[in-house]
């Protein structure tokens, strides 16, 4: 598990403010949702970069509240670009959004968020939308 540093902070910050008052089913979903994916980034012995990202995945495509350049400039240019491949954009196929991901940074947080997607849609007995996490994880796989 990585140390609490100054730019994990300023990222948990940013991520929880993004995602402030979002919910899931009337859960703090969000914060959760890159809290659980953050830690199991941290656990797998992955950098800081990596956590960072992890936190940030869904900030740009879930909250108007951050931009790419506020990432950037907090960031730096390697993250921010992870952030970009994570984030789906409006008229993008989401099979073309997996096929763009290809920052090893970004291919790592995305099968976290899948895998952790996917057990949360298996203890909700959702199985068409764990089929879907499923796939997801089989094509960042197979890449």
């Amino acid at each position: 598990m990585l140390k609490m540093t100054e730019r994990l902070w300023k990222a948990t910050e940013m991520a929880f403010d993004a995602h402030y008052e979002q919910t899931y089913k009337g859960e703090p979903y969000y914060s959760y949702h890159v809290k659980k994916i953050a830690n199991a980034v941290s656990l797998a012995g992955y950098s800081e970069d990596y956590v960072i990202v992890a936190l940030l995945h869904d900030v740009l495509e879930d909250s108007d509240k951050y931009s790419l350049k506020d990432i950037e400039s907090a960031f730096g240019k390697d993250i921010a670009d992870a952030v970009l491949e994570l984030t789906k954009l409006k008229g993008t196929s989401y099979q073309k959004y997996l096929f763009n991901i290809t920052n090893p940074l970004a291919v790592v947080v995305k099968i976290y968020d899948a895998h952790f997607n996917l057990t949360e849609c298996l203890k909700e007995g959702n199985f068409q939308r764990a089929k879907k996490y499923s796939n997801v994880l089989s094509t960042l796989l197979e890449a």
